[in-house]
């Protein structure tokens, strides 16, 4: 379980793809309103990841547009945390025995941020980032797709089903890394104009499944700037 989360920091290879838009925008309209994707400063996320042995950790999410982040994970009474602040970060993490913040090498910051952001997708990154896409057809004729990289060179595969457009699936390839993984949004629920998963399944190199479940989500909500701080 705690390999699985903290592959998190590991990044995969790219397929190249040409400037197209024409299921982008589409998936864009269907996961948030125009208004709400512009006025959205800021998000808190509380869940839960379970994994195939049914152990559970807690987890938090800090996030403030565009590139302030904090990941925290409880072990027990101890905590796990990750914090990205624009080109800077730090971690504290009791599994690798880093008990005081620790910080991140620059060349860390930018696939740290991407490898959170996107495994923990409750709001899809590639709405914020710049990307280019491209359609291309999936050979399972039952869905339509598209493909989108970003900035960091990482690779998204989006699939949906004919039928029903929330029938959804995505493939990530991060930038340099062994791993693939298969992230499936379930039962969405809209929220303050957005359409949002309750549950995201986590499927890593089509073996390890990793559930994550919202407790309690809010948005443009005060976040603590002392959480981001790096404490020596």
């Amino acid at each position: 379980m705690k390999k699985l989360l903290y592959i998190i920091v590991i990044l995969f290879c790219v397929v190249e793809a040409r400037p197209s838009d024409t299921l982008f925008p589409k998936y864009k309209n269907f996961v948030a309103n125009r208004k709400a994707l512009g006025e959205l400063k800021n998000y808190q996320i509380v869940g839960v990841i379970v994994d195939e042995k049914n152990d559970s950790l807690e987890f938090v999410i800090h996030r403030i547009l565009p590139d302030t982040l904090r990941l925290q994970i409880r072990f027990g009474e101890q905590y796990a945390i990750t914090v990205i602040n624009s080109n800077t970060g730090w971690i504290v993490d009791p599994t690798r025995k880093i008990y005081q913040p620790q910080e991140l090498h620059p060349e860390e910051v930018s696939r740290i941020k991407f490898n959170i952001l996107y495994l923990f997708g409750f709001f899809d990154e590639n709405l914020f980032e710049p990307v280019s896409t491209e359609d291309w057809a999936n050979p399972d004729t039952s869905f339509v797709s598209f493909v989108a990289v970003n900035s960091n060179k990482d690779t998204t595969f989006y699939n949906f089903g004919k039928v029903n457009f929330s029938d959804i699936y995505k493939i990530v390839k991060f930038y340099h890394s062994p791993y693939t993984f298969k992230i499936i949004p379930k039962y969405f629920f809209n929220f303050k104009g957005f359409v949002i998963p309750r549950v995201i399944e986590v499927v890593s190199n089509n073996t390890k499944k990793t559930l994550l479940y919202i407790v309690n989500i809010n948005i443009n909500t005060d976040i603590d700037r002392n959480l981001f701080f790096f404490k020596k």
